[in-house]
């Protein structure tokens, strides 16, 4: 290699005569020197400033220090006193020594308890350091009086590093709503396995934001400092602890407004404070400036002012101009003195939320995007795709316009909702390299919304919450991340509506909108087709509010008789006409803002719903690979051309959404061969020499002996169990895990006959082909964070249990 460059022209380059290089140097260095003074005059500026994608927080925050206080501590400094605490259950060592103190847990229920007495309110983090040999998580509870009984409601859990070193872990009781009154007593329990475990410290803190930012771990860190929700709201934020001044100098574009986000994180509205004034000031090229906007908002004395709020400011008379737009915060009303109290920062949570400069387009030559999740819906269940009752009408006259792909072999990646999304989103199987699925969506995976945003479009996201929720951090590149609220549970009503009130205000440049409902999952509640039917053994209370979770209904269940199963499978149909009557008034609305003809729409689900076909089980997910919970509808609806290739029946998968959107928007700079998916615009263009990859799905469910993984093309399908065959109990229901099957879909579509016994040459291919993709694919994910065991907060809790997904 080194002789081939040494003889290279470049090596051999002489000099070119005096006068040669004078006329050289003119063309090097005048003419683009006169070129670019030119350019000078005519520069251009962006139509879009976004305060947030200007402003790098991490040095502001380290420059504010406030005081940390410790309002108890257990030190373990002297031999043989444990300080208050003692062993209670499953513990066999317990010793002070060395500054250390010792146990040993003898089985999988170890803890011990203190009393205590101190106010919540002066505690905000509850620090502890300690090191174990064995176990997931350890766990803190807390009781207002000393002979209590302790429950799961007033506890919290944080995951351990099982490695013998000492790691202090970080409890923010600011983040706990149970977390209040006088506290009378504690329990920890140290881990939840036979352990040796040492404890350095276990302190009760009152640590400020900004130092909270300094010891939250990275993964977590950006969701402190750079989202924050504020209700069922999350928004990209810049964090402004009074007094501070954001300043950007911003070119004014023609007809420009300034929209913005402000209020004070609810961490604050049962803390000591005396609200907050947000000011937003402009000076002028002149030197003179301008008060654009101020109000005062105090959440703690006015429950009323606990949310969002938004405002807008006309830059116009500015229009073509660069000056300067300061946001101010300060700790106190400016002109009515707090009342003698002295003002408390500390509790200041102030943020803006996504200040951004823009001009209003008349012409948009961009098409916005809508993805619509209808979590849980077969493709089996829409007319379009052949279904016997009449529940998708709307959906079908999308199907049928000439602009609309209809695809009849899409598929989802997992048969339940979050790594679905999460796939979906980043274009990649997640879970491939992990024992189980992870709990959340890693800060460094490139997300389908941030490429958009990327590109200019404002994000927003509308759902059910739940397995999509921002708690998950499946709002990652989302502007706005809209979640319902209990006890409605994303139905689609409340989807609509707030999708609604959403474009009434939107800003008006190019969007990406996500909306998702729970409107199809259980509960069934919808009794259109149910209501003329016999109902059999299902008693009244699950005839229009059906869920399988509850053991009064798993006998019917489990031995229905045709009458009970064709009830079961009408109440589920009855979530999907309402559905699309749903869809229907939003097509109405986009057409009356005359959003229709420039609005790619992409209609589709994250999984499926078993219906008896392989388990005696229904109206369940997840629990499984096979057709009924993978094959899911996709509709691509692209007004700026004509199809012509309407119905397309190549095996595709729901990874190919994100690239597919990237060849329709004309996006480029993202790394197609760290994508999994491939670009549908082939197949919707009718080349007829495309061949799609193999598909690849897989489910490993954290609480569950399930961990299966597929590979299927147009002809086989190959299910491998990672752990064998076995019988496992699956929400209560006995399921059979078959540890291989192969299935030739493209006979028996439904996946009855397995072929393993008829077919060993292929049965082996099979396996080697999904040892291949394996191996070509795991070198495109990001390493795991340590332990991405997922911990659920209270409010995540009741929405589960309320789903049917805990019990």
């Amino acid at each position: 290699m080194r002789d081939k460059w040494s003889h290279t022209k470049f090596s051999r380059v002489e000099k070119p005569p005096f006068s040669a290089r004078k006329s050289l140097t003119f063309i090097v260095v005048i003419i683009p020197l006169i070129m670019g003074i030119t350019a000078c005059k005519k520069r251009s500026y962006p139509s879009v400033h976004r305060f947030i994608d200007h402003y790098s927080i991490n040095q502001k925050l380290l420059k504010y220090e406030e005081q940390i206080s410790a309002i108890k501590s257990f030190e373990f400094d002297t031999d043989n006193d444990a300080e208050g605490w003692e062993p209670v259950n499953d513990i066999g060592n317990f010793i002070v020594k060395g500054g250390k103190l010792h146990i040993t847990a003898v089985n999988d229920d170890p803890y011990m308890t203190a009393d205590v007495d101190f106010d919540a309110d002066q505690v905000t983090a509850i620090s502890i350091t300690l090191k174990v040999s064995q176990g997931d998580y350890g766990k803190i509870f807390w009781a207002p009086e000393s002979d209590s009984e302790f429950s799961e409601e007033l506890s919290e859990e944080f995951v351990l590093v099982p490695d013998n070193e000492f790691h202090t872990h970080y409890i923010f009781t600011e983040d706990l709503s149970k977390w209040k009154g006088r506290i009378k007593q504690f329990r920890f329990d140290p881990t939840q396995s036979e352990a040796e475990i040492e404890i350095d410290e276990i302190k009760l803190l009152n640590l400020p934001i900004a130092e909270r930012y300094r010891v939250e771990p990275a993964e977590k860190r950006w969701r402190v400092i750079y989202k924050a929700a504020i209700n069922n709201e999350s928004r990209n934020i810049i964090l402004a602890i009074p007094p501070s001044t954001i300043e950007q100098t911003v070119y004014v574009p023609r007809r420009a407004i300034f929209d913005f986000g402000y209020g004070i994180l609810r961490n604050a509205w049962g803390s000591p404070g005396d609200g907050v004034q947000f000011s937003v000031k402009l000076t002028d090229p002149e030197g003179e400036t301008h008060t654009l906007f101020s109000r005062y908002i105090d959440p703690k004395h006015r429950p009323q002012l606990r949310r969002w709020f938004d405002a807008r400011v006309d830059l116009s008379p500015w229009e073509g101009k660069r000056v300067k737009l300061a946001l101010k915060t300060e700790g106190s009303h400016p002109i009515e003195p707090p009342f003698s109290r002295k003002p408390d920062l500390r509790y200041d949570y102030a943020v803006w939320s996504d200040p951004t400069v823009y001009s209003p387009k008349v012409e948009q030559k961009e098409p916005n995007v809508i993805l619509i999740m209808l979590d849980t819906l077969r493709a089996d269940a829409l007319g379009c795709y052949g279904y016997c009752r009449p529940t998708s009408p709307n959906i079908d006259r999308l199907a049928e316009d000439p602009h609309s792909s209809l695809f009849t072999r899409a598929f989802s990646s997992s048969p339940w909702t979050f790594p679905s999304h999460a796939n979906m989103f980043t274009s990649k199987h997640l879970a491939m390299n992990l024992y189980y699925e992870p709990g959340r969506l890693y800060r460094k995976e490139l997300t389908l919304a941030e490429v958009l945003r990327d590109a200019g479009y404002n994000t927003v996201a509308i759902t059910g919450g739940v397995y999509v929720s921002y708690k998950l951090a499946v709002d990652k590149g989302f502007d706005l991340y809209w979640e319902t609220p209990e006890p409605e549970l994303g139905k689609i009503d409340e989807i609509y509506s707030q999708t609604i009130e959403w474009l009434e205000k939107k800003k008006t440049h190019k969007f990406f909108l996500f909306f998702h409902t729970y409107e199809i999952h259980t509960p069934y509640t919808r009794g259109t087709y149910a209501k003329e039917l016999p109902r059999g053994r299902i008693p009244d209370e699950f005839a229009t509010n059906f869920s399988p979770g509850d053991e009064n209904i798993r006998e019917t269940i489990s031995t229905g008789t045709p009458q009970e199963k064709e009830y079961i499978r009408a109440l589920y149909d009855g979530g999907v006409l309402e559905a699309d009557k749903y869809l229907g008034l939003l097509f109405d609305k986009l057409k009356e803002k005359g959003l229709w003809y420039n609005t790619i729409i992409i209609i589709t689900s994250d999984h499926g719903e078993e219906f008896w076909e392989h388990n005696p089980l229904a109206a369940d997910h997840g629990q499984s690979l096979y057709r009924e919970l993978l094959h899911v509808p996709l509709i691509i609806y692209n007004p700026t051309s004509p199809t012509p290739n309407k119905l397309i029946e190549d095996y595709v998968s729901l990874l190919d959404i994100f690239p597919t959107l990237l060849d329709l928007l004309g996006i480029e700079g993202v790394k197609r061969q760290q994508l999994m998916g491939t670009s549908l615009v082939p197949l919707m263009k009718g080349e007829a020499d495309y061949t799609h990859p193999p598909l690849f799905a897989e489910v490993k469910k954290m609480g569950t002996n399930i961990r299966l993984q597929s590979i299927f093309t147009d002809r086989y399908k190959y299910i491998y169990s990672m752990d064998g065959g076995h019988e496992v109990v699956y929400n209560g229901f006995p399921i059979t895990i078959k540890e291989e099957e192969l299935f030739d879909i493209k006979h028996d579509f439904d996946e009855i006959q397995n072929l393993i016994s008829l077919e060993p040459g292929l049965l082996q291919r099979a396996k080697d082909e999904l040892q291949q993709y394996i191996k070509e694919n795991l070198k495109l994910l990001t390493p795991p964070p340590p332990n991405p065991r997922l911990i659920y907060d209270e409010e995540l809790r009741k929405k589960l249990k309320a789903l049917g997904y805990i019990h």
